[in-house]
């Protein structure tokens, strides 16, 4: 790998990645947090 021209761009890639990454995870939380919000509810 040649970083010296690719090191600008992929900086610029590697935080879009990071982002796609951080929704993922915020996405499977929400998730996770319905199922629990969900189980609560049933057992009352």
């Amino acid at each position: 790998n040649n970083d010296k021209g690719a090191s600008k761009t992929s900086a610029k890639s590697n935080e879009s990645i990071d982002i796609e990454i951080q929704e993922k995870q915020v996405r499977e939380r929400r998730k996770e947090q319905k199922k629990r919000t969900k189980a609560q509810e049933g057992r009352r």
